[in-house]
């Protein structure tokens, strides 16, 4: 009878319910297994590396259009040497560049143009170093050109006129107290 006794009694107190495993779902009671899958983690690479490569891309294109806005200057002169050395029969005689003594060291071209131009090159040159260049006008006056990078013994380098190709009588070259002339004809 303890027998019969045990279990009326058991039956009198609330049964605990039983533990039941973690189900994810959309509606309750709706039980749906998780799906094997990438991890929430994996899922945003993709998109992480594309957010990157797109930043790269614009920064990119950014550096390039600074680069490009702040070489202006630079392609507009090269279009000026282009034009200068395209147009051969603009030039005038190549006239000799000379040292005191005679020797030739060079050769300077005019170009008759809009702007008129003006190109040196040095062959020869008796020293290396930075030539000032001057013009000197048909009235006597001297106006500064620009300078000649020489490296070695050669060097090129050109300039806008500011003035007609006829105008100009002479162009002179100076560097540490030597002194070469150009007198077109």
């Amino acid at each position: 009878m303890n027998r019969i006794a045990g279990l009326s009694e058991a039956r009198t107190q609330p049964l605990d319910p039983p533990a039941f495993p973690a189900v994810r779902g959309r509606r309750f009671g709706q039980a749906q297994a998780s799906a094997p899958g990438p991890s929430p983690r994996r899922r945003r690479a993709p998109v992480r590396i594309l957010v990157a490569f797109t930043a790269l891309l614009l920064a990119a294109g950014l550096g390039a259009g600074v680069a490009y806005i702040g070489n202006e200057p630079d392609r507009r002169l090269a279009d000026r040497y282009r034009q200068v050395t395209a147009a051969g029969p603009g030039y005038t005689n190549a006239a000799a560049v000379t040292t005191v003594d005679g020797s030739v060291v060079g050769h300077l071209y005019l170009y008759q143009g809009t702007p008129a131009w003006a190109i040196i090159a040095l062959t020869e040159a008796p020293a290396a170093g930075t030539w000032d260049m001057s013009i000197v006008t048909r009235g006597g006056l001297r106006y500064p050109m620009g300078v000649c990078t020489v490296t070695g013994h050669s060097g090129v380098t050109g300039y806008a006129l500011p003035m007609p190709v006829d105008q100009i009588a002479a162009v002179d070259l100076d560097h540490a107290g030597i002194r070469l002339s150009v007198r077109p004809q």
